[in-house]
C-alpha cells in the first residue's frame, strides 16, 4: 500500500512588503505556505481575532509560534483541517495532474457555497443536459438555455414532465435519477423540506461544502443512508400542488428504489468538482 503523500501547512510573517504602522510599531499581513507533491501555493491569511488581520513580528511568534492565544490556535487548526480535506480531496480526483492553483479561491467558495446548493445545481444542469440531447423538440423555447433555467430542482421536474408527458422518471438514465435522489436524500438529512417550491431554501442551509471536504458531515450522512434514518414523512409531497407531478414520480420511484449508498456519495462528490 503506498504512503499517504504528506501536505504541509505553515504561516509565514511577510514582511517584504510595507507595514502598517500602528502605535509605532510595523504591522504585516500574515500569509500561509502549502506545500503537496513537490508543489507549493501561498496566500494571504487574516485572522479573525486580531485588530485588523495583521501582526507584528512579536504577536507572530507568541500567537502563531508559541500558540498562546486559544482563539487564535483554534482558528489555525481549523485553517489547516480545511486545506488539507481540500487538498486531499482534489488529489484523489485528479492524482498528480492536481494543481494547488487556486487553492485559496477554492476554500473560500467552500467555505460560504451550501451544500445542498451545489449538489441542487448539478441535478438541474444534468436535466438541462438531457432535455437538450434527448427531447429537443419538446423544448423549443428559451427556457432551458444557459441563462434562463428553473432555479430549483422541484421547478426543473416540474417543468419537464408538464411538456413531456410521454416520459417517465423511470426511463430517465440511472445517473440522472440518482443525481436527483441525491438531492432529496440530502435535503432529507438537512430538515430542510426540499419539495417547497421556495428557491431560497438551498441557500439556506448551514452545512457547507467545506463540511463535506473535511470529513464529519460525509460520515454522518453514509451513516444515516446505510441505516435507512430517512422517514416517510421526510419525502412527502402535497397531491394537490399543480407542479408536483414531476417530483411525486421521483419520491415514488425513490421509496421503491434499493439505494446503492456509494453511488449516492460519489455523485455528492463530483458536485465539488464543477
Amino acid at each position: 500500500m503506498a504512503k499517504e503523500k504528506k501536505i504541509g501547512v505553515k504561516f509565514f510573517l511577510n514582511t517584504r512588503l510595507k507595514p502598517k504602522v500602528f502605535a509605532g510599531v510595523n504591522r504585516y499581513p500574515v500569509y500561509s505556505r502549502v506545500t503537496f507533491n513537490r508543489k507549493n501555493h501561498q496566500s494571504p491569511f487574516e485572522f479573525e481575532n486580531t485588530f485588523d488581520g495583521l501582526m507584528s513580528e512579536v504577536e507572530f511568534e507568541k500567537y502563531v509560534i508559541e500558540k498562546s492565544n486559544p482563539k487564535i490556535t483554534t482558528e489555525i487548526e481549523q485553517y489547516e483541517k480545511e486545506i488539507k480535506g481540500i487538498v486531499r480531496t482534489w488529489y484523489n480526483k485528479f492524482g498528480d495532474n492536481f494543481s494547488l492553483l487556486g487553492l485559496s479561491e477554492t476554500h473560500k467558495e467552500y467555505k460560504v457555497t451550501p451544500l445542498l446548493f451545489r449538489v441542487s445545481f448539478q441535478a438541474i444542469e444534468g436535466i438541462r443536459n438531457y432535455v437538450l440531447d434527448h427531447r429537443p423538440d419538446k423544448y423549443k423555447d428559451v427556457f432551458y438555455a444557459d441563462d434562463v433555467f428553473p432555479t430549483t430542482l422541484y421547478f426543473a421536474l416540474s417543468d419537464f414532465f408538464k411538456r413531456d408527458e410521454e416520459t417517465s422518471f423511470s426511463d430517465w438514465p440511472l445517473i440522472l435519477q440518482y443525481s436527483v435522489f441525491s438531492f432529496v436524500l440530502l435535503s432529507s438529512y438537512l430538515k430542510m423540506g426540499f419539495w417547497s417550491g421556495d428557491s431560497d431554501k438551498v441557500f439556506e442551509s448551514k452545512v457547507k461544502m467545506i463540511d463535506w471536504v473535511c470529513g464529519e458531515t460525509k460520515i454522518d450522512f453514509t451513516n444515516y443512508l446505510t441505516h435507512k434514518k430517512y422517514m416517510e414523512e421526510d419525502l412527502q409531497l402535497s397531491p394537490d400542488d399543480p407542479f408536483a407531478k414531476g417530483p411525486i414520480q421521483a419520491v415514488n420511484l425513490l421509496k421503491k428504489t434499493t439505494i446503492d449508498t456509494q453511488m449516492i456519495i460519489n455523485i455528492i462528490d463530483a458536485s465539488l468538482f464543477l
